[in-house]
């Protein structure tokens, strides 16, 4: 009768053991799958970050620009004049 017992009972530790196994192996595949979603997001929110701030540099450049034209010497008529009342020398 022990004989029985101890069977019955290495039998149900074989059993726990097995449950806890496998939930170690499920558990360890989720968190494969959990850290390959997160690098995927990581990497995803650092292209948008990279596209923003490349599109902050190209809207600083562009307010620039207009900026510098602005800063040019403007050509006025006073300035053409001297060229057009130049003569030909005859």
């Amino acid at each position: 009768m022990k004989q029985n017992e101890t069977k019955i009972e290495s039998k149900k530790s074989g059993l726990e053991k097995s449950k806890d196994e496998a939930k170690s192996s499920i558990l360890a595949a989720e968190k494969k799958v959990n850290e390959a979603r997160a690098a995927r997001l990581a990497k995803k929110q650092a292209d948008l970050v990279a596209k923003a701030e490349a599109a902050e540099k190209a809207e600083a450049v562009a307010e620039e620009a207009p900026a510098a034209e602005a800063n040019e010497a403007p050509v006025t008529d006073a300035a053409q004049a001297p060229a057009a009342e130049e003569k030909p020398q005859e």
